[in-house]
C-alpha cells in the first residue's frame, strides 16, 4: 500500500504540468483546426463523402495524437532532467522505478484524456461502434509509445535521438 502513495504524487505532478504547459488548449485548437481541413477534404470527394472524411478525420487525428503525447513525454522528461528535478526525488526514499511508474501513470491518464478531446469530432460524422474500436487502439498505441519514449530517455537523455527513434517505431 505504501508504493503506491509515491506513484499516485509523481501521477498528479505529471498531470499538473501538463496543465500548466497548456497542453489541452494546444490539443484542442489542433483538433479544431485539422478537423475543419477533413472537413474541407471530405468536400472535395466526389463519392462517398463520409466514408472519406471519416477515414481521414481519424488518419489525421491520429498521427496528431501521436505526434502530441510523444513531443509532450519527451520535452517534460528532458526538462525534468535539466532541472534537476529527477535527481531531487531519487536523492529521497522513493526507488527509481516508482519514479518511472509514477510518469508513466500520469502519462497514460494524459493520454486517455487527449484521447477523448480528438475522438469528439469523430463522434460527430462518424459510427459510434468503431469510433469506441478507433479510440481503444488509440489509447492502446500511446500506451506503447509513451513506454517506448520514457525507455528511450532514460537510454539516450537527449531530446533529438529519443524522437527519432520513437518516430522511426
Amino acid at each position: 500500500m505504501m508504493t503506491i502513495r509515491p506513484i499516485l504524487t509523481i501521477a498528479r505532478f505529471t498531470l499538473l504540468e501538463s496543465i500548466k504547459n497548456r497542453l489541452f488548449t494546444l490539443v484542442l485548437l489542433g483538433v479544431v483546426c485539422l478537423f475543419g481541413l477533413t472537413l474541407f477534404i471530405g468536400e472535395l470527394a466526389i463519392t462517398e463523402t463520409a466514408q472519406i472524411q471519416s477515414a481521414m478525420t481519424g488518419m489525421i487525428l491520429r498521427l496528431f495524437a501521436v505526434f502530441i503525447v510523444c513531443i509532450f513525454v519527451i520535452t517534460s522528461m528532458i526538462r525534468e532532467f535539466n532541472d534537476k528535478g529527477f535527481e531531487l526525488i531519487i536523492s529521497l526514499p522513493v526507488d527509481r522505478y516508482l519514479y518511472l511508474a509514477g510518469k508513466m501513470t500520469g502519462f497514460f491518464v494524459l493520454a486517455v484524456f487527449i484521447v477523448v478531446i480528438v475522438s469528439i469530432p469523430l463522434s460527430l460524422i462518424g459510427n459510434s461502434s468503431q469510433l469506441l474500436l478507433w479510440c481503444l487502439s488509440l489509447i492502446c498505441e500511446l500506451w506503447i509509445l509513451i513506454a517506448l519514449c520514457l525507455l528511450c530517455l532514460v537510454t539516450f537523455k537527449n531530446i533529438t535521438s529519443a524522437f527519432s527513434v520513437v518516430m522511426a517505431f
